[in-house]
C-alpha cells in the first residue's frame, strides 16, 4: 500500500492494483483527469496483474512490476514521471502535461524498490544502484547540483547501498 498527497494505491496478493482519492492530475491511473469528483471507493486499475510495490508522490504514482520494470502516471509538471528525454523537457516556466494512464519509465530495469517524494522519485536496482529523477532543488536527488531534469540518472554513491523503505530511520 502507498499513499500520495491525496490518493492511495493498494496491491492485492494477486498483483492487481486498486486506486482511490483525488484524481485532479490523473494520479489514479484510470486514463482520465477529474478535478471535480474525488473517487471515494477503490477501483481496480485495468491491465495490471503483476504489481509488487507502489509509491505515491504529491500528485503522481509509481508502480514496480514483478519483472523489475516501473510504471508511472499522474502529475508531470516538472517531469517527475521520469519520462523526460534530452531536448523534450520543457524550458523553465513550461509544464509537461499530466499522464493519466500507467506508462513505462523507459531505461529502468532490474528494479527492486521504488520511493517517491513530493516531486521526485527513486528506484533501487538489484545491483544496489540508486536511480533518481526530477526536482532536486532541495538536494533530494543526491547529485550535488540541486536541480532536476525529468530524466533519470544514477546517484553517485561511493558503493552500492541497501535501503529499507518500509520504515522511518
Amino acid at each position: 500500500m502507498a499513499m500520495g498527497q491525496a490518493h492511495s494505491i493498494a496491491i492485492r496478493t494477486d498483483g492487481t492494483v486498486l486506486t482511490w482519492g483525488d484524481n485532479d492530475r490523473g494520479q489514479l491511473g484510470r486514463g482520465t483527469v477529474d478535478a471535480v469528483n474525488v473517487r471515494r471507493e477503490p477501483e481496480v486499475l485495468s491491465g495490471i496483474a503483476n504489481a509488487v510495490a507502489a509509491a505515491g508522490g504529491e500528485n503522481f504514482s509509481l508502480l514496480l512490476l514483478a519483472d523489475g520494470s516501473v510504471l508511472s502516471w499522474g502529475d508531470n509538471t516538472e517531469g517527475q514521471l521520469g519520462h523526460g528525454l534530452a531536448g523534450v523537457f520543457p524550458r523553465p516556466g513550461q509544464a509537461m502535461p499530466p499522464v493519466p494512464a500507467p506508462s513505462p519509465v523507459v531505461g529502468l530495469s532490474h528494479v527492486t524498490q521504488v520511493a517517491a517524494g513530493a516531486r521526485f522519485a527513486l528506484a533501487l536496482g538489484e545491483d544496489g544502484r540508486v536511480v533518481a529523477w526530477v526536482d532536486g532543488s532541495l538536494g533530494s536527488l543526491g547529485d550535488g547540483k540541486g536541480a532536476g531534469s525529468g530524466s533519470h540518472y544514477a546517484v553517485p554513491f561511493p558503493r552500492p547501498v541497501r535501503c529499507r523503505m518500509d520504515e522511518y530511520w
